[in-house]
C-alpha cells in the first residue's frame, strides 16, 4: 500500500518544483484555454490559480516575494477533474515534484519521499505515538521517552518520509522530547484513520499488515508500554486499545492473560511460556527491557532444569527402594532416561549420600543400592 499527495488531508499545503508547476499550468491552460475557466471548472478563483500555479510566489506587502503553496483540496479536484486529459505518466509526476509539504502550522517537510509506503519504520512511528507521543490540534507534536536508544530509533525513522527537522528537549526528570512537523501526524492520522491523543483503538489497518509490519508495531508500543521485571505486563488506559492489542498479539501466536483493571489503568500479563517467543520474534529496541526479560528466561530455565533433577532424584530412589540392585541401564530403561541422564544423577546422589555403587568385576556395570 502507498498514499499519493491526493490521499492526504485537506490542511496540507504542497509547494512544486518550479518546472512542473510551470508545465501543469500550460497543459491546464491548453485544456481549458484561459485562467478563469480554469478556475470555474475547478471552484476556486482566478487569483488562487494565478499565485499557486502561474506565479508560484505572492508579494507581501514589504515588496518581498512569498512563496505560494497549493492546497491538497485543490491538487484533488486537478487530478479529479483533469485526470484523464492531464495522462498517467504526468499524474505520477505530481509526487516526485513535490519540494516541500506542510500543514497550517509547525514547519516544513522538505524534499519528502513521496508517495508514503507501508513498511514496518512507517508503522513503528505510528505505534511510538500511541504509545507515548502527542498529536493535538494547535500544538507541535512529540514523541518522549527516557530511554535514548527508542528516541535515535524514532528520529531515524521520521528520516523514511522525507528531510525531517527535529527539536529535543530534554526535561529535568530525564525524558527527552522530540518535536517534529505537525503535517506528518495530520498525515498518519488521516492514511491510518487512528487518534494520536488520548487513542481508543489501533489503526484498523494493522491487522491486515505483513509479519514485520506487525512485530515491528508491537516492538514500538511495548518498548513504551510495556513493564518487564519478574513478570512481564503491558498497560494502557483505554481498555478498548488494550484489547486490540491483545488480539494483534494473539494475530502473530503470542497468547496474554485476561485483561484486568486497577485505578483506571488496564494491564494484560504476557505468558511465560511465551516470553522466549517474543523475544526472537519481536524483541526491544529498548536495551533494559531485553536484558531483563533475558534474565528473566535464564533463570526459569535454572528452574526448570533442578526441578527435572529433583524429578528424576526421587524416581531413581523409588525405583531403588522397590527393587535393588540395578545397572545404570536398567535403570535408564525402567524410567526411559538415556544411560549418560541416569548415571549422572546416580553419581548427584552418592554424592548426597542417599545411593551406593558397587563394582562387580572387571568391564562390569556397577550395581546400584538405595543407602539405608
Amino acid at each position: 500500500m502507498e498514499w499519493h499527495i491526493w490521499d492526504f488531508p485537506d490542511n496540507i499545503r504542497v509547494y512544486f518544483k518550479d518546472e512542473f508547476r510551470e508545465a501543469l499550468y500550460k497543459k491546464l491552460i491548453e485544456i481549458c484555454k484561459t485562467r478563469i475557466e480554469i478556475a470555474r471548472r475547478l471552484k476556486s478563483d482566478k487569483e488562487t490559480i494565478r499565485r499557486c500555479l502561474y506565479l508560484g510566489y505572492r508579494k507581501h506587502k514589504n515588496g518581498r516575494k512569498v512563496k505560494t503553496y497549493t492546497s491538497v483540496p485543490l491538487i484533488k479536484k486537478i487530478v479529479e477533474i483533469f485526470g484523464s486529459k492531464l495522462g498517467e505518466d504526468f499524474i505520477q509526476n505530481f509526487d516526485k515534484s513535490v519540494i516541500a509539504y506542510r500543514s497550517w502550522n509547525g514547519w516544513n517537510v522538505i524534499n519528502p519521499i513521496l508517495p508514503i509506503k507501508e513498511t514496518p519504520r512507517l508503522y513503528s512511528i505510528v505505534f511510538h505515538l500511541i504509545g507515548d507521543g502527542n498529536a493535538s490540534i494547535r500544538h507541535s507534536p512529540f514523541y518522549s521517552n527516557k530511554c535514548e536508544e527508542l528516541i535515535k530509533e524514532f528520529t531515524q525513522n521520521l528520516q523514511i518520509l522525507g528531510r525531517i527537522e527535529t527539536k529535543d528537549k530534554p526535561r529535568e526528570n530525564g525524558v527527552i522530547v522530540v518535536y517534529f512537523p505537525k503535517a506528518i501526524t495530520d498525515i498518519l492520522k488521516q492514511i491510518f484513520q487512528v487518534k494520536l491523543t488520548k487513542p481508543e483503538c489501533l489503526p484498523e489497518r494493522v491487522f491486515k499488515s505483513s509479519l514485520k509490519c506487525k512485530t515491528s508495531a508491537i516492538r514500538s508500543f511495548v518498548d513504551d508500554e510495556g513493564c518487564v521485571s519478574g513478570s512481564f505486563s503491558i498497560t494502557q488506559k483505554s481498555g478498548n486499545l488494550l484489547k486490540q492489542f491483545k488480539k494483534l498479539l494473539k494475530s502473530i501466536g503470542i497468547k496474554t492473560g485476561k485483561i484486568c483493571e486497577e485505578n483506571g489503568v488496564h494491564k494484560i500479563y504476557v505468558f511465560s511460556e511465551h516470553h522466549e517467543k517474543y523475544l526472537k520474534m519481536i524483541g526491544f529496541t529498548n536495551p533494559r527491557k531485553k536484558k531483563t526479560l533475558e534474565e528473566s528466561i535464564r533463570k526459569r530455565k535454572i528452574r526448570k532444569e533442578r526441578i527435572r533433577a529433583d524429578q528424576k532424584q526421587y524416581k531413581i530412589l523409588e525405583l531403588l527402594n522397590e527393587n535393588y540392585p540395578l545397572t545404570k541401564h536398567e535403570i535408564a530403561c525402567s524410567l526411559r532416561l538415556t544411560s549418560y541422564s541416569a548415571l549422572d544423577t546416580l553419581l548427584n546422589l552418592k554424592e548426597k549420600g542417599k545411593v551406593i555403587g558397587k563394582p562387580v568385576g572387571k568391564n562390569k556395570p556397577y550395581l546400584w543400592y538405595p543407602k539405608v
